[in-house]
């Protein structure tokens, strides 16, 4: 793309978003159905009755919405109505119209437009703002409830009768939309968090430092990559922190709206760490470090989030980020081992 050649892309415009204040528009280069905030509108004139009178529009606008239009029907004629498109569509030689399955009228349906589709049907549009909001509406109760699910796999707490010589930490619900890459809302995530600022150093926890690799870091590891041509692959550790052990004594509400009916006014006491503790991240970089220098991984010099692990000739690479993990080895078997351990 050149200094001065245009930036923009032609689209068309659906209406108006659900979550933000931008415009839902269908993209024609990408052909994806997209949001933005930044469109520029040329309304698609009745070019027969006289454009010139309009005030809106002058002779250059005029050629420019005859191609549009020109463009978006598929034929010579750019005042073709949608309604007539079967007819002016061109079809190769020996290939008639009515060999054709389905109705062509219709128009194409890409992949992503097919996959937004069926997605929408099944994740809600909006993002409460309260947990009686979010009672409302059955994907989100579906989504708090496979939350809680994970707590319950993972053995994350115990319920207990509460005790006024425990200081108890409230809870609350944090409801987000995951969008793809497109901006289009693909999941609803509900998200138990513990209110953390209420902790007490001494109390509730004692060290909180984590580390986190540095973007250098990273950089280093795809060159390194780059230079030993070989593959990196991505792992994203879901319900990250509920894999962590906490060593403290910390006691949380029950969840807003999900209170045991028959013990109301009990307790958790926490077995793992929950999202919104000070102490989470180092829990979690504890308990992933530690299960990788047991199974044989060396952990880096001076990078302290790189483990390496060497075999025969062959060297396997990962670095970590929190809940993300990047790795990747000169032996693609070594990867494999690697994922089924994870």
């Amino acid at each position: 793309m050149g200094k001065f050649d245009s930036k923009a892309d032609e689209a068309i415009f659906l209406g108006y978003s659900l979550t933000s204040k931008a415009y839902r528009i269908f993209n024609r280069r990408t052909l994806n159905v997209e949001e933005f905030v930044h469109v520029v509108f040329y309304e698609i004139l009745d070019l027969e009755e006289n454009p010139l009178e309009s005030n809106k529009t002058n002779a250059s606008d005029e050629e420019y919405f005859k191609e549009a239009l020109d463009e978006m029907y598929l034929n010579e004629n750019p005042l073709t109505e949608p309604k007539d498109l079967a007819k002016s569509w061109k079809s190769p030689r020996g290939l008639s119209v009515e060999n054709v399955i389905g109705d062509i009228s219709k128009g194409v349906v890409t992949r992503n437009m097919s996959n937004f589709c069926m997605t929408v049907a099944f994740v809600s549009q909006i993002e409460p703002k309260s947990v009686e909001e979010a009672h409302q509406d059955d994907q989100w109760c579906i989504a708090m409830q496979e939350e809680l699910n994970q707590f319950e796999r993972n053995e994350v707490w115990e319920l207990i009768p509460r005790d006024d010589s425990h200081q108890v930490i409230g809870t609350k619900w944090v409801f987000r939309n995951k969008l793809d890459e497109d901006g289009n809302i693909t999941k609803n995530k509900a998200r138990l968090v513990a209110k953390g600022y209420r902790q007490e150093e001494g109390i509730d926890y004692d060290e909180t430092y984590a580390l986190v690799a540095r973007l250098e870091a990273i950089r280093l590891l795809l060159a390194y990559a780059s230079l030993m041509n070989f593959k990196l692959y991505q792992m994203d550790v879901k319900s990250t922190f509920l894999n962590g052990f906490i060593k403290e004594n910390v006691y949380v509400e029950q969840p807003p709206g999900f209170e045991d009916y028959k013990f109301p006014n009990h307790i958790y006491k926490l077995k793992k760490a929950l999202y919104g503790l000070k102490q989470a991240p180092r829990s979690w970089y504890e308990q992933l470090s530690t299960f990788l220098l047991e199974n044989d991984f060396e952990r880096g010099k001076i990078d302290l989030t790189l483990f390496i692990k060497r075999v025969n000739e062959h060297i396997l690479l990962v670095q970590i980020y929190v809940d993300d993990i990047i790795f990747g080895s000169t032996d693609n078997s070594l990867c494999k081992g690697f994922a089924s351990i994870m």
